[in-house]
């Protein structure tokens, strides 16, 4: 904002923070003004495409809303910071972002009261995954008429079923990198609650796979050269 202040002809500093720290303003307006902008300009492309991915922002100190102890891609490393999920609009070598969404852990939305006194509304003191937020840019992308032909998404995404399945069930291409150690299944694994065995114990809960599955990095190797 500072920085804003110097640039900007006639900017002042009072009207500026009280526009970002304390204004009543729903920046969804703007936000989808500038995706529109940018379908314009990118939309429609045959090899475009909606990129998801995240970004850490290193900080010091708790005060900053969102921030934790957790991974930061700018560090490569777990640090103090804030995470944010991005919906970027692209073709070829150009691309720009069109939303965001700010993680905030479940150490802040389980704290109401921290929350409320680092601004954030009531009604999104919500824990969201990473996952569902992704998939509300891709579907609001959607709904505002932003033109891409599939999702593209690195390892942390592509190794979420769920959140694939979600996007095949609205019809949407996607192009996911998977971690070589991911398990896939050549079968329909058909996955069932086992059995309880006895009436002693813990009944079963969790689904097993009926098919055995095999590594990802395991399976390439199997296949011929000219796959």
């Amino acid at each position: 904002m500072e920085r804003m202040e110097e640039k900007v002809p006639g900017a002042k500093y009072d009207p500026l923070q009280y526009f970002l720290s304390d204004s009543n303003r729903d920046w969804h307006h703007v936000n989808d003004q500038a995706a529109e902008d940018a379908d314009k300009l990118l939309g429609g492309k045959e090899d475009g495409a909606l990129f998801i991915d995240e970004s850490g922002i290193p900080k010091k100190g708790k005060m900053s809303v969102g921030i934790s102890r957790q991974w930061c891609g700018q560090l490569g490393k777990t640090d103090n910071c804030q995470v944010a999920v991005f919906a970027t609009l692209g073709y070829g070598r150009f691309s720009t972002p069109i939303d965001c969404r700010l993680y905030l852990p479940k150490s802040w939305t389980d704290d109401k009261e921290r929350c409320l006194k680092a601004k954030i509304p009531a009604d999104k003191i919500v824990f969201q995954t990473k996952h569902e937020q992704a998939l509300d840019m891709v579907f609001h992308a959607r709904k505002n008429g932003v033109r891409f032909n599939r999702v593209g998404c690195d390892g942390f995404y592509g190794s979420n079923p769920q959140f694939l399945r979600k996007l095949d069930d609205n019809d949407e291409k996607f192009m996911a990198d998977v971690h070589k150690d991911q398990i896939i299944y050549i079968k329909d694994p058909n996955p069932v609650v086992p059995k309880a065995k006895s009436n002693k114990g813990k009944r079963p809960s969790k689904l097993k796979a009926q098919e055995q599955g095999v590594r990802v990095d395991k399976w390439v190797k199997q296949q011929p050269d000219n796959a």
